[in-house]
């Protein structure tokens, strides 16, 4: 079944996934508030399932290991369906660390930068100011971001 969430406000819980609530099936939250919750992972919403969202709010969460407001699971999804509540905004794209592209060869410095590619668009503090460390296995950034991280 579906869990239909309608005018809540949850807030102030604290859980080890999921502080506000925790989604491994289906759920709609509708002219809702999920604020001030905390947790491991997904401080306001844990999903591991699909989560449809309407006019309602993330804010204010906490996670002491990653998502403070939002945590999404290996598949799953989440859908905001527009328009945000006046004074928000959904993101167009992931806040990641654009980086310049690994050198395609097979030699072992290639390598490395490709299988260290994908924890270094998370990574804001290494080879982040453009002056190519060769120690790092990070490649400088792009001067284009998605979003201001810096």
């Amino acid at each position: 079944g579906v869990a239909h969430f309608e005018g809540c406000n949850i807030h102030d819980n604290t859980a080890y996934d999921g502080g506000g609530l925790s989604v491994f099936g289906t759920a709609t939250l509708t002219n809702s508030n999920i604020y001030s919750n905390s947790a491991n992972s997904g401080g306001g919403v844990h999903v591991t399932g699909t989560l449809t969202m309407a006019n309602s709010t993330l804010m204010d969460n906490r996670a002491s290991a990653e998502g403070a407001n939002l945590y999404l699971g290996d598949g799953s999804t989440t859908t905001y369906v527009l328009p945000a509540p006046p004074g928000y905004w959904v993101p167009a794209t992931k806040c990641e660390v654009w980086r310049e592209a690994c050198d395609q060869g097979d030699n072992a410095a290639a390598r490395a930068c490709r299988a260290a590619a994908t924890s270094c668009k998370m990574n804001l503090v290494d080879n982040v100011d453009n002056c190519n460390v060769t120690s790092s296995s990070c490649k400088p950034t792009t001067f284009n971001q998605p979003c201001d991280w810096q």
